[in-house]
C-alpha cells in the first residue's frame, strides 16, 4: 500500500492510553482487540500515560477499545478505533484518537486513547 506508517505483522505496534480518576485511584487499564485482552497494566495511581506495545493483533479488521478500571470498580470504556493488519502489512490511522469518559456525578473519569 506504501503507507509509510505501515509495518509487517510481526512487528510490534505501540497504542498510548490515557487514563485519570480524580476521585480515587485507577486499579487497572487494559487494552482489547476484537473483544479479546491483548495488553494490561496493573496501577494504583490517580492518572498514567500507560503505553502498551502488542504483536498479537488479529489480521483483517481490528477494533481496539482501551478500559480503566478505579478502585470504586468504575470503568472508563475509549470510543473505538479500527487498525488493519494485512497480510503484508499492519496500518493505523495516525491521527485516529478515541475519547470517553465516565464517573459518579461532577466527579469525572477521562480514558484517551491514541
Amino acid at each position: 500500500d506504501g503507507d509509510p506508517s505501515a509495518l509487517v505483522p510481526s512487528q510490534p505496534a505501540t497504542f498510548r492510553v490515557h487514563a485519570e480518576d480524580k476521585d480515587g485511584k485507577l486499579q487497572s487499564v487494559q487494552l482489547f482487540a476484537k473483544g479479546y485482552l491483548r495488553a494490561e497494566a496493573k496501577l494504583d495511581a490517580a492518572q498514567t500515560d500507560q503505553t502498551f506495545t502488542v504483536s498479537n493483533l488479529f489480521e483483517g479488521d481490528n477494533t481496539l477499545i482501551a478500559t480503566a478500571v478505579d478502585n470504586d470498580g468504575l470503568v472508563g470504556l475509549s470510543a473505538p478505533v479500527r487498525v488493519k493488519v494485512k497480510s503484508s502489512q499492519f496500518s493505523a490511522p495516525r491521527d485516529d484518537t478515541a475519547r470517553a469518559s465516565c464517573g459518579n456525578g461532577a466527579k469525572r473519569k477521562l480514558l484517551s486513547f491514541a
